[in-house]
């Protein structure tokens, strides 16, 4: 299974490749893996994988069901059960030095997703996720997003996350848990870091935030969307994204025990595909991992 489930991906990130990229050109995404229902556009998506899908398209995924996105080559975006998530944009741009500029943007209607993007050696990577209530983006990095009627939640796992609310960016560093609820001017933004403790609260027009310490109630809150990430990032990260996530677990784990509540005790399984394997972005031509992208 782990072996097929590394050829799709493989394959899928092959055809992304090959696509004849030249300035500014626009890419195809790749649906490279689905497990139970999953449509594209209402087309239902199933083996033979991976198959790429145009812009503007919208997954959907209904109950106990999943499915893997390549945006552009080295990011992945987990597309969790119930879940609808439109790919908006992905293009690859040449740059005067002959690295890569890829960048993809998303839109997240409903349910969860994670997204890994792989750090890369030249150039950059960035993904956009956008929800009702805000725009996330990120490069070099691992989150999970939730968004439902009564607001949207994202987790980081590695790198940094910038939230755009309200005109206000706000950079989410490892270890931390956002919440946005209410509309207009009842709109909030609720920073809490699992390291400390601390909460930081921000409305429309006050953009330096309120600072004080969580309480035990909001850090179980910040624990349990945490929680429910981390079978997605540990199938997603890259290697170096668990590294560095193991070395903050500690000081979580220090602060949830103050609290008298679980701690985060690994390996964490990926409940939805337990035989995942640990995909391993790549930003390389598959064909000759020493050349360039043509």
């Amino acid at each position: 299974m782990k072996a097929f489930l590394r050829l799709i991906c493989a394959s899928a990130l092959a055809q992304v490749l090959t696509a004849g990229v030249v300035k500014a050109d626009p890419v195809k995404a790749s649906v490279a893996a689905t497990r139970g229902e999953v449509s594209v556009k209402g087309v239902k998506m199933g083996p033979p994988l991976p198959v790429p899908m145009k812009t503007g398209g919208v997954v959907k995924s209904g109950r106990d069901s999943g499915a893997i996105i390549i945006p552009v080559p080295g990011q992945t975006v987990f597309v969790d059960h119930d879940t609808e998530l439109e790919v908006r944009r992905c293009e690859m741009t040449a740059s005067p030095d002959a690295s890569w500029v890829r960048r993809s943007v998303c839109v997240l209607r409903m349910g969860h997703v994670h997204s890994s993007i792989a750090r890369p050696k030249a150039g950059e990577s960035r993904h956009e996720l956008i929800t009702p209530r805000a725009t996330l983006s990120a490069q070099g990095t691992s989150w999970s997003t939730w968004s439902d009627a009564s607001g949207d939640h994202a987790a980081v796992y590695a790198g940094v996350v910038t939230i755009t609310f309200g005109g206000t960016k706000v950079d989410l560093q490892p270890g931390q848990v956002a919440t946005l609820t209410g509309e207009g001017d009842a709109a909030a933004l609720e920073v809490l870091d699992l390291k400390t403790g601390i909460i930081v609260r921000y409305t429309r027009g006050s953009p330096g935030g309120q600072t004080e310490l969580a309480s035990a109630a909001q850090i179980k809150s910040a624990r349990d969307w945490f929680w429910q990430g981390l079978g997605a990032f540990s199938g997603t990260g890259s290697e170096a994204d668990r590294l560095a996530f193991s070395q903050i677990v500690e000081a979580i784990n220090k602060l949830l025990a103050l609290n008298h509540l679980p701690p985060f005790n690994g390996p964490f399984e990926w409940v939805l595909w337990p035989n995942w394997f640990r995909l391993e972005p790549t930003l390389q031509n598959l064909a000759s991992p020493d050349q360039p992208l043509e």
